[in-house]
């Protein structure tokens, strides 16, 4: 069953931009459907929308993207967004468009990109300054084309910079190996602000262990 769900982001600060944002997305109530928005992506958001400058003139990239929450914030903040999800099915955009309709946002392209698979539209995509991706660890079967498919973006673009978003749901799950074999490196974004306030992700209470890692290639010059 498809439901419109609200998700509220605030932003206090004088340097903010926007100080407040509402965002509509359709999706299924079916949760492991990728018509249904996962808590990593609103943390995500709210990330986002509290470090606005961070976008500001950027051109982001949206991994997954699913029902697209993530990048409709970003491109209420930046220059331009790709939204791509698996390009193999073509389902998998219905959700992102009717999102970016419903979200009067104009700045962003669609495309297809499925992880670990080169194509005409990955190869062609122009530069891209922060990629971004929620709840993409989830399956530890995909960790390595997800980062084969970064890897490319962040040799492509070196000064580029990977946020993803993501629930802890086993301890036993690490791509520290993956990290090194694709020649990256990560670590784990400070985000106490986040978990302090979390009646102000996307207006929900969030009761979930949730992080961010930053991810960027070997070769980035500081």
């Amino acid at each position: 069953m498809q439901s419109n769900r609200k998700f509220v982001f605030k932003n206090g600060s004088d340097n903010a931009r926007i100080n407040y944002l509402e965002v509509i997305i359709p999706e299924v109530n079916i949760p492991h459907h990728e018509m249904f928005t996962w808590p990593s992506a609103p943390f995500l958001a709210q990330y986002l929308f509290n470090n606005q400058s961070m976008l500001e003139n950027k051109t982001v990239l949206e991994l997954g993207c699913g029902t697209a929450l993530v990048g409709i914030v970003a491109a209420k903040l930046c220059s331009h967004v790709f939204l791509s999800d698996n390009g193999l099915y073509e389902s998998s955009f219905l959700c992102c468009r009717k999102s970016c309709s419903y979200n009067n946002v104009a700045n962003v392209t669609v495309v297809p990109i499925t992880w670990g698979r080169f194509s005409l539209e990955l190869l062609k995509l122009a530069s891209v300054d922060i990629i971004l991706g929620s709840d993409s660890f989830y399956n530890k079967n995909d960790f390595e084309d997800i980062l084969y498919t970064v890897s490319y973006f962040l040799n492509k673009n070196p000064n580029a910079v990977f946020w993803t978003s993501y629930q802890l749901r086993s301890c036993d799950y690490s791509i520290e190996f993956l990290l090194s074999k694709w020649s990256l490196y990560g670590r784990l974004l400070n985000v106490n602000e986040l978990n302090e306030n979390s009646d102000y992700m996307g207006g929900l209470s969030i009761n979930h262990e949730l992080y961010i890692y930053e991810i960027r290639a070997k070769c980035f010059s500081k």
